[in-house]
């Protein structure tokens, strides 16, 4: 039995995508109320809603402001402003083959598997 190198590399290609959407929530004008319900007790009460809150920040109050009944700004999406995509796989594949390819030929040319 040899000891023959492996000559088949199996590498899976994948990738990291990051993104960052802006969504603007404006304080309300007349009493300075956050725009977003929150979980902090005495802090604009109106505003304090522990059950709708799902991430600090992310849930805004609506079109009337909860701490005083004034008329409110909506929601301002900006959208994406910024993205990447990072891939790998394929160089990584390459690299081991090219790699796996030298180890066969080192090994055959030195005699080292006779």
């Amino acid at each position: 039995m040899t000891n023959q190198p492996r000559t088949q590399v199996d590498v899976v290609a994948g990738g990291i995508k990051s993104r960052l959407v802006v969504n603007v929530i404006r304080a309300c004008g007349k009493c300075g109320a956050p725009g977003f319900w929150h979980n902090t007790p005495g802090v604009n009460v109106g505003c304090y809603a522990p059950e709708r809150v799902t991430k600090l920040g992310e849930d805004p109050v609506g079109p009337v402001c909860p701490n005083c009944g004034a008329e409110r700004e909506t929601m301002e999406p900006h959208g994406v402003v910024w993205q990447r995509t990072i891939k790998f796989g394929r160089t990584i594949k390459d690299s081991l083959k090219a790699a796996v390819g030298s180890l066969g030929r080192f090994f055959t040319s030195s005699g080292a598997n006779q």
